[in-house]
């Protein structure tokens, strides 16, 4: 086996036979043998003095017999440590183009390219080069090189991300890396809360007001409101048929699907092994300690044994593009039913997401309409007036007469004080006789006009209303009228009087 000093000889020979201008050029001159002693290669004419000791010293690093069947990632860490504070003024000609860089990829040239280029990004400028300088920086500041705490690092994680922004390419790695970076280094978690507080609303979208959860239907589904005309001119009406709309999907998909809406948007929870820092080069420095580090309610990681560990949904963190897609829908039903300009493209819903926005969309209407016909209005300037003429009516209409004997008390209906005695239920008079109706037979149809609504939003109110009793809904629409699921009949019955 070569020594130590033949391996740096053989090296430092090949590199010098790579710098050859014959070699750059792609010219020959004259006839020459293909093999001669290396003592007959004809050396540059340059001093020894044009590549810089430390470069030297890293390349001799690398072919050492200590670096001998290590792994590359090592070799890159043992390297970028070495020349961890060193500058250059080597201006490299042309962009550098290397998969998976690393020092040992680049000859001489590219790496005085590469530190001169490192010495002006850590002031703040980026000269034009290539990819492969971007990503062997990121790599350093990985492997907590250039770097004097985890602090520091993700500070500067966070720079070039200001630094290298215009390529989308260098972002999406750089975003991945640097949420692993936190995690690896135990910092606190800072990604990502917003969108995973939002996910929280969804999950208890029953004890959320309608604030939090069109605030929360907004950020998971990056649905833009600020935008839409529509949504400008009836912001309140799209908000309250969003959030309706949603309470009945959901609602829906838990009574009669396999999968909630939560796990339908979200897919379900996954544990599996995790690769940390995957695509970047890097060292694991810390091999045996074990840890666990918890993101949210929704994501959590542990490490045994130089083995990382996720528990967690995997989705995508800039938008849900399902919800996107239901919140689009909303507006389009929304827009067609207000007889508003319609959206360019079409919807993609599902027929039962289709009809349960029209429901609400109906819902909000009816609503409406009702407090419209109840609406009194009184014109408070008058009020003066008409004191004044009742004073005058009373004192012309005023004279002496006995006192009236009192009434006497007759029986109260049975039926009335039969209700009014067991209505204990979470129910109005209108539902309470609704439900009566359909226990016990009755125009169940004729009492929810009387009540001024339809019967398939007196079933839903009532379906709401008993869902906490019950754990489910208690009335199916069977072509178009309610009626009672046979299940639950009898237990209706005994909380519900005749």
């Amino acid at each position: 086996m070569a020594d130590r000093q033949t391996t740096q000889n053989i090296y430092e020979l090949i590199d010098a036979v790579m710098q050859d201008d014959k070699l750059k050029s792609g010219k020959i001159y004259h006839d020459e043998p293909i093999l001669r002693p290396a003592s007959q290669i004809p050396r540059p004419a340059a001093s020894k003095n044009d590549i810089p000791e430390r470069i030297r010293e890293m390349k001799r690093l690398a072919y050492s017999e200590e670096m001998m069947w290590k792994p590359r990632e090592y070799i890159f860490y043992r390297q970028g440590k070495l020349m961890e504070d060193y500058e250059d003024t080597y201006i490299c000609r042309g962009g550098v183009e290397i998969f998976f860089p690393t020092y040992a990829s680049m000859t001489t040239e590219q790496l005085r390219g590469y530190f001169t280029w490192r010495a002006s990004v850590r002031r703040g400028k980026v000269p034009q080069s290539g990819r492969s300088y971007i990503f062997i920086y990121l790599y350093e500041l990985l492997n907590g090189i250039g770097t004097s705490s985890p602090e520091d690092g993700l500070e500067k994680l966070k720079k070039a991300r200001e630094l290298f922004g215009g390529d989308d390419t260098v972002t999406r790695y750089l975003d991945k890396w640097t949420r692993d970076y936190i995690i690896y280094n135990t910092l606190p978690v800072e990604t990502d809360g917003d969108y995973e507080e939002a996910m929280s609303v969804l999950l208890g979208w029953r004890e959320k007001s309608d604030d939090e959860l069109f605030a929360a239907v907004r950020r998971i589904s990056g649905y833009d409101t600020d935008r839409s005309e529509f949504c400008s001119v009836y912001p309140d009406d799209f908000r309250e048929v969003v959030c309706t709309a949603y309470r009945g999907l959901a609602a829906y998909c838990e009574t009669h699907n396999k999968k909630t809406l939560f796990e339908k948007l979200f897919g379900r929870r996954v544990q599996s092994m995790y690769e940390m820092f995957r695509g970047a080069v890097f060292w694991e420095r810390m091999p045996e300690r074990s840890l666990e580090y918890v993101v949210s309610d929704f994501c959590r990681y542990e490490l045994h044994r130089g083995i990382w560990y996720s528990d967690m949904y995997v989705y995508d963190r800039n938008y849900n593009k399902q919800l996107r897609g239901f919140v689009r829908t909303v507006e389009h039903i929304m827009r067609e039913k207000y007889g508003f300009k319609q959206m360019s493209g079409g919807i993609t819903a599902t027929k039962t997401e289709t009809k349960i926005t029209e429901n609400a969309v109906d819902a909000l209407a009816e609503r409406k309409k009702r407090e419209e016909a109840s609406r009194i209005e009184i014109d408070i300037s008058k009020l003066g007036s008409i004191r004044q003429a009742s004073e005058m009516t009373r004192d012309k209409l005023i004279v002496e007469e006995p006192a009236p004997e009192e009434p006497e008390i007759t029986d109260i209906p049975r039926q009335e004080v039969m209700q009014a005695v067991e209505n204990e239920t979470p129910l109005n008079d209108a539902e309470y006789r609704f439900m009566q109706c359909l226990l016990y037979g009755g125009d169940a149809v004729e009492t929810a006009r009387n009540a001024g609504t339809m019967p398939s939003l007196l079933a839903d109110s009532v379906n709401e209303k008993l869902f906490d009793i019950f754990g489910d809904t208690v009335l199916e629409l069977s072509g178009g009228v309610p009626e009672v699921i046979e299940d639950y009949t009898e237990e209706l019955k005994g909380l519900i009087s005749e």
